[in-house]
């Protein structure tokens, strides 16, 4: 039953309520719908006007009888319709005739909407007397709306055509409406600073062919004008369904409407701007465009909270950039928000997309009711999980090729894109076009690949001839569309090494650019990368364009036609011989545009005449960089080049040299196009990247100029970001004397200023001082600041003052993170971060405790109060509570959650409290007071540990634990600094000079077959042995990696180990001489996030994030065979079978694979199950079961030989699953979660053993079974290493705490 069925009765139902003088009204709507069936621009809008106005009748129209303008305009509809409705065949009128008919069912939808929404606002009722309902500006509305109707009457009858203009109401100015911001009449420069994506809006090429996927269309219209209908919809199908046309047609449909909020398109093909962080601010700035009223409304959020129109932080864009300018307008009718393509917004498992996919179908529900968003996307994980979410009611609609419309659909748009072409060129027969219909198997993008490939390129050849000659090609493919294009390579290329080489190279660099690029570029970073012949991009693609865009000429940027064709070539199981790996046209792109900027910079390459004026107020800056800048690859490079620095390999040139160049001697000419282009935070990630590249290769000199350009960087990214000028008249003058950058770059420019004082190295509080002075945008604190603190990331620093007021800094540019805080009414004694960033605890003179978001500067909850003053308050390690200590000598516990006070208060000092400090494990509390005293308490109990620490001979400033909570250092007035031995409350006289070593997180655990030692390996790139019995230290860390060391293997004999970094090397080390292999296997792309040693020994297998395995000789550390290609994301774990014959892999793509470790082919078919990231693999002893770790939470395990899973995964972590392991005996596999806990599971009956292991204070990343099994050994992200009692359930008291902190 069509929607016109459903609604026909309602005429019919009418009886007995007032609204006879109506029923003429829509039985005119119905006929005019009908009428107008085969006009497929005016017949959807015909259609919403008679269902909307269907379903008022028996709830609005019999009270809008009793108002007499309303009356009138209805009158007036009812009239223009009854004399439309005259013409018989509505294909005979003209198109000025038709184009009037379209704006009168617009117009007609538009008063529906109008009149429907002022009724659920306001009752009819109240305006029986007065038209008190409507006023003077609905009365005027609603004038407006009659006048156009009238018109489109008159010029109806009249010879001449003449433009009507649709009226719409969106909203109505009224008391929600006054907003209090600067002069909006004119331009709202808030607005226009708002962050947001150019392009990724409509796109009338890829709707749906006219007069196809109706059914479709037509049930989301009804849903998006449905008052009542579900807030969020989603549209899911596999690839080539004709999900992006429904999506860019219904826009289009809505567009006209003036309905349309915003249109956000992901694609893969634009990688550099479409992100999960763009989409909210770009739908913000595309609903202001659409509304003025939001426009004004978002400003005065912009205004009042700045920082909201760059931030990333998607949570803080929802609630301040959507909800709450949403909140501040009346809006009348729907306002529709689609998001197309939502798989290609990035991983699965990426932070930013899950939160995305949170607010957008979860939290819809803080917007006004009028909106409506429609989410598109392939079927992946995340959106399975939300579809079957019973906390979350998802509205869905799901494409299948089965559909009943879809192959008559399909039948139109092959008869339309195969007709003649002109007129008397023969058709081709219904036959001969079926079958190209019957061949799609219901993919509407394998049928327009088809008709591409028959068409293009017809060299003088007929429609009928171009069919005859290419048919049998299209038809003897697969019915997939991975053998279409398969087939068509095939066609298009000949199977020789040098052709297949091209192939592999040009398409390489196509599909890893950050944006499309034309043929004319691409080309000329080949020729600066001495790559290939002077023609190759064209070579490859001119013949490509059944699958590729922009091949027609060589400026138009180029890219796939649809993604599947870009899943298809970097799928090796897909695309055999044509698979193309994205990560090896960074290597050309890198080196090209490397050498391009040296080439084409130039010292004030834009011109600018004076230093006064910051880079935005340069008047038409953005002409200047067109008309300036050489080349359009250096806008390229100076915009992505961090995206291509993922290799250092080119393997047909050095790039070291080129990059020594730009990084070393065009430092600052690279640095000013960065600030021209506002692009100046990616620089110290090049930076680091680069510095990774020339680690290892005797190239000194440049690592030390590197390192200092990283440390010129983080220093003066404020002022260089902010004014290109200023990098020579700001920064390079205050660098410090002895500065590598400074040296060189003041002999090239001898009109550098001059300063006297400058210091002479580079230190961390110079660096934190010159962001907060050296040219700062923003309001300084006024009056002396009292507290300071870095966040744990080391980012932000906060700050606070005499006055009150808190203050959020980025360490690295020097910026407010937001407004000033002024909500404390005293001084401010003591802020610090929450153990997770998130929060900033700050304590005042006030007698309150507040606590605010770190991104917005909000204050969240409401304050603790306390009875005196507050001098010190911090957050207890795993952040559920905060102790305070107040100038009565009261210390304070209070829950987070609850905002209240845990027991009474802590009565011990006889004076206020300077300080208080809790120990690692949270079980601790030390005070420090102006009695002269530290006490010790216990964190759980309230109790006193011990009698005060007396030894300070003048009031005790400040207490902190050790990091293994064994020791507690006091500084004191009396200007000494003590040492105080916790367990028995000693000082300790001398304390060694070495106290101060590097304390990372742990990332990775292994215990050797002995048992005798512990490895570990460490976020600050350093791996450590301990020992195993009392804990220490043996010898000193192991160093030699440039970033975190991600995975640790042991040898068999316990000779050797390897380690895996996010430096992308695999390194190998004696553990009896503790050196390094002279020149690491670099062979990985990207960051090696697993390692295993063969049981033989003969043997290391990496796994790394470019996707690839690869199998190193352990003796010689030499490569062995090729990569092993299959997994089509990051590799995150391997693991060999006990007899060193096969490979087991686990990879973000949710998938496990095994291999042949000989051969390095794959054996057998993928295991599939998991729905996220397969974190970690392990097999069992005998070899029959392998046991994996997900992100999904669950463990499986999998039979070796039936390739299946053995039963029900395991559920029991409430976080993901980051590492598992099989006891030695195979009964037990343990596993570690980001839950903070360890578990042991029966292999036999799925079980939980025990209860789950407490202890950590953070991610556990790692953990293993000793040789014996009688431990568990373990480490995560709070540093220490712990060992378990495996039968008992419990800590084995032994706590290795070498290393300390928290993953980057």
């Amino acid at each position: 039953m069509t929607a016109l069925d459903t609604t026909k009765s309602v005429v019919d139902q009418l009886n007995g309520v007032d609204v006879q003088a109506f029923t003429p009204l829509i039985k005119n709507l119905e006929v005019f719908a009908s009428l107008v069936n085969t006009a497929g621009e005016i017949h959807p809008y015909a259609k919403m006007a008679f269902i909307i106005f269907s379903s008022l009748a028996d709830t609005v129209l019999a009270q809008a009888s009793r108002d007499s303008a309303l009356k009138g305009l209805l009158d007036t509809i009812m009239k223009v319709y009854a004399f439309v409705n005259r013409y018989q065949d509505v294909s005979k009128l003209g198109d000025d005739r038709r184009r009037l008919l379209k704006v009168l069912s617009l117009q007609t939808v538009e008063c529906a909407y109008f009149i429907r929404d002022q009724a659920r606002v306001r009752s009819f009722v109240k305006h029986t007397t007065k038209n008190v309902f409507y006023g003077s500006q609905i009365d005027g509305q609603i004038s407006d709306y009659k006048d156009t109707f009238l018109n489109v009457r008159r010029q109806l009858t009249g010879r001449g055509v003449l433009e009507v203009e649709v009226r719409v109401c969106d909203n109505l100015s009224g008391p929600k409406c006054q907003l209090r911001c600067s002069n909006y009449e004119g331009d709202i420069p808030e607005y226009h600073n708002l962050a947001h994506v150019r392009g990724a809006g409509l796109d009338s090429a890829k709707e749906c062919l006219p007069g196809t996927r109706h059914r479709i269309l037509d049930d989301l219209s009804t849903w998006v004008n449905d008052p009542d209908g579900a807030r969020v919809r989603l549209l899911v199908g596999f690839a080539g369904n004709g999900k992006s046309a429904i999506a860019h047609s219904l826009g289009l449909r809505f567009h006209a409407l003036r309905r349309l909020g915003c249109f956000f398109a992901f694609d893969r093909n634009f990688q550099g701007d479409r992100h999960p962080e763009s989409v909210l601010s770009t739908i913000a700035h595309e609903l202001a465009s659409w509304n003025a009223s939001f426009k004004h409304a978002l400003a005065a959020v912009l205004c009042d909270n700045g920082t909201l129109a760059h931030t990333v932080d998607i949570t803080a864009q929802w609630n301040g950039l959507i909800v709450e300018p949403a909140k501040r307008v009346q809006f009348f009718g729907p306002i529709l928000i689609i998001v197309d393509a939502f798989d290609e917004s990035g991983p699965v498992d990426l932070i930013s997309r899950s939160l995305l996919l949170k607010h957008l179908l979860h939290n819809v529900h803080s917007l006004p009711p009028n909106f409506r968003i429609l989410l598109t996307s392939r079927p992946e994980g995340d959106v399975r999980r939300a579809l079957g979410d019973k906390f979350c009611a998802i509205d869905a609609l799901i494409l299948s090729p089965d559909d009943v419309d879809v192959e008559a659909d399909i039948d139109a748009y092959v008869h339309h894109w195969l007709r003649p072409q002109y007129a008397g060129e023969q058709a081709l027969s219904e036959s001969q076009l079926s079958q190209i219909v019957q061949k799609a198997g219901g993919l509407f993008q394998w049928a327009a690949t088809a008709c591409r490939v028959i068409l293009q390129d017809p060299r003088g050849l007929s429609l009928r001839e171009c069919f005859e000659e290419r048919i049998d090609r299209v038809l003897q493919s697969g019915s997939s569309l991975d053998d279409l294009y398969a087939s068509i390579l095939n066609d298009i290329f000949s199977n020789n090494p040098t052709v297949m080489s091209r192939f592999q190279s040009v398409m390489a660099q196509i599909l890893c650019t950050s944006e499309p690029l034309p043929a004319t570029t691409l080309q000329s970073i080949r020729s600066y990368a001495s790559v290939g012949e002077k023609d190759d991009v064209m070579l490859v693609v001119c013949r490509m364009g059944a699958l590729l865009s922009g091949v027609s000429g060589p400026t138009t940027p180029i890219r796939p036609l649809h993604t599947s064709f870009r899943d298809f070539l970097t799928t090796p199981s897909r695309s055999g011989i044509w698979h193309v790996i994205p990560e090896d046209g960074d290597s050309i792109t890198l080196l090209g545009l490397v050498r391009a900027l040296n080439k084409g910079l130039r010292f004030n390459i834009c011109n600018i005449e004076t230093s006064y004026l910051r880079n935005s107020q340069i008047p038409n800056l953005q002409q200047r960089i067109h008309s300036s800048v050489p080349s359009s690859i250096l806008l390229y490079a100076g915009t992505y080049l961090n995206d291509h620095m993922r290799s250092q390999s080119s393997g047909f040139a050095d790039p070291l040299p080129p990059l020594r160049e730009l990084l070393c001697d065009k430092l600052l000419l690279w640095l000013e196009l960065l600030s021209v282009l506002n692009t100046v935070r990616t620089a110290p990630s090049i930076l680091r990247s680069a510095l990774s590249f020339f680690l290892d290769t005797g190239h000194n000199e440049t690592t030390t100029a590197i390192q200092d350009a990283i440390r010129f960087v983080h220093r003066f990214a404020y002022p260089i970001s902010q004014s290109a000028p200023h990098i020579y008249i700001s920064a390079l003058p205050f660098a410090p004397t002895e500065s590598i950058t400074r040296s060189y770059f003041t002999t090239r420019f001898s009109r550098t200023p001059k300063i006297s004082g400058s210091s002479r190295n580079w230190s961390r509080v110079q660096a934190v001082i010159s962001t907060l002075t050296v040219g700062a945008p923003f309001r300084g604190h006024l009056v002396s600041v009292r507290a300071v603190a870095y966040s744990h990331d080391g980012r932000r620093i906060v700050s606070g003052a005499e006055d009150g007021a808190i203050c959020i800094w980025d360490v690295y540019t020097g910026e407010a993170i937001c407004e000033p805080i002024c909500s404390h009414s005293d001084h401010i004694h003591s802020v610090s971060f929450s153990p997770d960033d998130q929060h900033i605890l700050s304590a005042s003179h006030d007698k309150t405790l507040r606590l605010w978001n770190t991104e917005t500067g909000q204050a969240v909850g409401e304050p603790f109060h306390c009875s005196s003053p507050i001098w010190a308050a911090v957050y207890s390690p795993d952040g559920t509570r905060i102790t305070s200590g107040c100038t009565d000598g009261t210390v304070h516990i209070w829950d987070v959650g609850t905002r209240k006070s845990i027991g009474e208060p802590l009565h011990v000092h006889s004076a206020g409290i300077a300080s208080v400090s809790y120990s690692s494990n949270g079980s601790l509390i030390a005070s420090g007071s102006h009695d002269n005293t530290i006490r010790i308490w216990n964190a759980h109990t309230g109790e006193a540990v011990g009698g005060p620490l007396h030894g300070h001979s003048a009031s005790v400033r400040s207490v902190a634990f050790s990091p293994d909570s064994h020791y507690i250092v006091s500084g004191s007035y009396d200007s000494t600094v003590r040492i105080w031995k916790v367990e028995t409350g000693e000082q300790i006289e001398e304390v060694a000079d070495d106290l101060q070593e590097s304390r990372t997180a742990v990332w990775s655990v292994a215990c050797p077959p002995g048992g005798s030692y512990i490895v570990s390996g460490h976020s600050d790139g350093a791996a450590c042995l301990w020992n195993l019995k009392s804990g220490g230290a043996v010898g000193y860390p192991l160093l030699g990696h440039s970033s975190g060391v991600q995975m640790v293997a042991l040898s068999p004999n316990g000779h050797r180990i390897a380690t895996g970094s996010s430096d992308g090397m695999v390194r190998i080390w004696s553990t009896v001489t503790r050196e390094a292999m002279d020149k690491p296997p670099n062979g990985h792309s990207d960051m090696v996030l697993s390692l295993a040693y063969s049981p033989d020994g003969r043997q290391i297998a990496s796994a790394s994030a470019d996707k690839t395995i690869r199998i190193w000789n352990a003796q010689t550390g030499q490569c062995i065979g090729e990569p092993l290609h299959g997994h089509s994301d990051w590799v995150v774990s391997v693991a060999y079978s006990p007899d060193s014959q096969h490979i087991v892999s686990g990879s973000r793509d949710s998938t496990i694979r095994i291999w042949d470790a000989n051969s390095c082919k794959s054996v057998g078919d993928p295991f599939q199950g998991h729905i996220a990231a397969v974190r970690s693999v392990a097999y069992s002893p005998d070899g029959s079961h392998i046991a994996s770790g997900s992100w999904d939470a669950t463990v499986w395990i999998w039979d070796v030989r039936a390739g299946k899973a053995v039963s029900e995964h395991f559920c029991g972590h409430p976080g993901a699953v980051l590492s598992v392991a099989y006891s030695p005996n195979g009964r037990c596999i343990v596993s570690a979660s980001y839950d903070m806990t360890v578990r042991i599971w029966d292999t036999d009956t799925g079980d939980a053993v025990g209860e789950p292991f407490h202890g950590h204070f953070g991610a556990v990343y790692s953990a293993v079974y000793s040789s014996n099994g009688k431990f568990i050994i373990s480490g995560g992200e709070d540093g220490p290493v712990r060992i378990w009692d495996a039968d008992q359930w419990k800590d084995s008291d032994e706590v290795i705490t070498g290393h300390q902190g928290r993953q980057e």
